[in-house]
């Protein structure tokens, strides 16, 4: 009986799967059904793909590495991206404290969220149905999310541009949208707006009450 071939297609899914996913090559060979028809290779010609990768590079000179090297050198890596962002975080809250500046606080608080929001991003569930009732036609929010927010203030206005704003930096640090620098400098721009609606609708010092709602900001 011939050797079976296999599409290179199969082996760069394969090797994938056993660096990038983490999997056993017991589970890649389980999992590469789901992807392409029979016959898929078997654990033994998994590993010797794996082997004769390192043995062809060795070859021609080069550093060979087998599948699990490859694994190792992955996970080494993204163990240094996340310490690195950590590292970010760490910096972006210090300078954040160590000054009064509004602008640094608000950053590092948007940094924050981003992060917060590639943690729910990744494996999050798909949108529950519309709710009934009041709020009929808007979204229940996912696990992890902030309910939309209700204007009926000028200080819920402003809370909601800020929160429009966090939540379009998160998208775009995120990488579910991409980074543009006009919208960069837009994004400052509005920081500033921010900045001098909140001192605007301050609530008063005496009464303790905020201004109201006027034919300006109605």
């Amino acid at each position: 009986m011939p050797p079976v071939e296999y599409s290179w297609e199969i082996r760069e899914r394969a090797k994938e799967l056993y660096v990038v996913d983490g999997l056993t090559f017991e589970e890649v060979a389980a999992a590469l059904p789901d992807y392409f028809p029979a016959p898929t290779p078997s654990v033994t010609q998994l590993k010797r793909w794996s082997d004769e990768e390192k043995e062809w590079a060795e070859s021609r000179g080069e550093d060979g590495k087998t599948w699990k090297d490859a694994r190792k050198e992955f996970r080494l890596a993204l163990s240094s991206i996340r310490r690195d962002s950590v590292l970010l975080r760490a910096k972006l809250i210090g300078q954040a404290l160590d000054t009064p500046e509004f602008k640094e606080v608000l950053s590092a608080a948007m940094w924050e969220k981003t992060q917060a929001h590639k943690d729910i991003f990744v494996g999050r569930p798909s949108r529950p149905p519309m709710s009934d009732g009041p709020q009929a036609g808007i979204p229940e929010p996912l696990a992890g999310e902030t309910p939309a927010l209700q204007i009926k203030t000028p200080q819920d206005a402003v809370a909601g541009l800020e929160e429009a704003l966090a939540r379009h930096l998160a998208a775009m640090l995120g990488g579910l949208k991409p980074i543009d620098l006009k919208a960069l400098k837009n994004f400052k721009d509005c920081l500033g707006l921010i900045e001098d609606l909140k001192a605007k609708y301050r609530p008063d010092e005496k009464t303790g009450q905020a201004p109201g709602l006027t034919a300006e900001t109605a």
